[in-house]
């Protein structure tokens, strides 16, 4: 997790406070709480790709790729995390609570299959 945190962009309103944004925080916090198995599928569910390239995170920021991003959005567009796989970007709602952010993540990790809900 911290070679994962160590290689992300933030975007909107993470980008200044980044890391240490409220939501960005609960972010981290529900990640260590994650099963391995349940890491790989939210790494899937941003990039496509369940697996941490050679060189770790840093590897997604190799000509061909690019760095995972973190990207705020309102929970007027989507109260559920979204992902723009070949940007390997993540929009993640502003949450009000940790419980909130963590029960919409397991949510997704339940009910996404590749680029679908089921």
């Amino acid at each position: 997790v911290e070679d994962w945190k160590n290689n992300v962009t933030y975007r909107r309103e993470f980008k200044e406070q980044g890391a240490e944004h409220p939501v960005i925080v609960w972010f981290w916090q529900v990640l260590h709480e994650l099963n391995d198995q349940e890491k790989s599928k939210l790494l899937q569910f941003i990039t496509g790709s369940s697996r941490v390239p050679i060189g770790g995170f840093a590897g997604f920021d190799s000509g061909s790729s690019m760095l995972i991003s973190i990207e705020s959005i309102d929970q007027s567009i989507s109260v559920f995390p979204r992902a723009h796989t070949c940007f390997n970007r993540m929009e993640l709602p502003l949450y009000d609570s940790k419980e909130e952010l963590e029960n919409r993540v397991r949510f997704v990790l339940e009910f996404t299959n590749g680029f679908n809900l089921e």
